[in-house]
């Protein structure tokens, strides 16, 4: 999801004794952190990289660039996300997702992939299962519809999930649309 943490993870990759695919989203090219020096980190999953209450978002990749856009505009009006990072896909570890989910029984997945048979299924898939009976609102995945990826941008601006849909869903989610479009003018 930046710089810092590709390069942390693709380290750790190199020297893990085990096969690792390491994939980038091509948009994450272009972006830039602060140096940082080398940090060892283990190849575990998820990352909690905002604390939150009022609902857990999870995101990877390009994904979490969106969802720390979306954010700062909600925090602005009270909405206070909990944003966990993946990092990791497979193995995937769903403890810091479950207990994350356990605090603010409520979830919204980002997927950069399709929506349909991807992790964010999996994610809703879990979370259903282990506590289903607790959430306060339907779980919702966002991401990319089903269909080829367009190759110009023009029309790719409406292929991924951006900050303006993650705030339409958490609105939804919270049951909060209209404080939020009424303020809308000021936050921005």
């Amino acid at each position: 999801s930046n710089a810092i943490e590709a390069r942390n993870l693709l380290i750790a990759s190199v020297k893990d004794n085990n096969p690792v695919i390491f994939l980038e989203h091509r948009w994450l090219h272009d972006t830039y952190s602060e140096y940082k020096p080398i940090k060892k980190i283990q190849l575990d999953g998820p990352k909690k990289i905002v604390s939150g209450t009022s609902l857990t978002i999870i995101g990877f990749s390009y994904s979490i660039i969106e969802i720390l856009k979306a954010n700062n505009i909600l925090r602005k009006v009270g909405i206070k996300l909990e944003i966990i990072d993946l990092r990791i896909l497979k193995p995937l570890n769903t403890k810091k997702i479950i207990n994350s989910v356990k605090k603010t029984r409520r979830i919204i997945v980002v997927d950069n992939g399709f929506k349909e048979y991807g992790i964010s299924s999996e994610i809703i898939a879990i979370i259903t299962e282990k506590l289903g009976t607790t959430l306060k609102s339907n779980p919702i995945r966002l991401g990319i519809n089903n269909h080829p990826t367009p190759s110009t941008k023009a029309l790719i601006k409406d292929y991924y999930p951006d900050y303006k849909m993650i705030i339409d869903k958490v609105c939804l989610t919270l049951k909060v649309t209209k404080l939020v479009k009424n303020n809308i003018n000021k936050i921005l």
